[in-house]
């Protein structure tokens, strides 16, 4: 049995002639940019300083992050070496 939409979230004003089907989502395109450019312009964006700053911080917490699992996962593989070679 295929779905129907119940009455009231049907509306005349989604069906447009088959000239004007062209227009309408080109129109509506334009309006979607206008918004995104209006929404763009409120975001308070950060200063080329702030973005280095943050930027160097990320870089420096990657590193230590990675030398730090590589200091585990090294101490894991001699803890595991060890262990294996006391089973021989």
């Amino acid at each position: 049995m295929p779905y129907l939409a119940p009455r009231a979230l049907v509306s005349s004003r989604f069906t447009y002639p088959a000239a004007a089907s062209f227009a309408i989502p080109m129109a509506n395109l334009f309006r979607f940019l206008q918004e995104v450019r209006a929404e763009a312009d409120k975001v308070t964006w950060p200063s080329r300083r702030e973005t280095l700053i943050t930027t160097g911080l990320v870089i420096i917490l990657v590193v230590f992050t990675s030398l730090f699992f590589l200091a585990v996962d090294q101490s894991l593989r001699l803890m595991v070496s060890l262990i294996l070679k006391l089973g021989h």
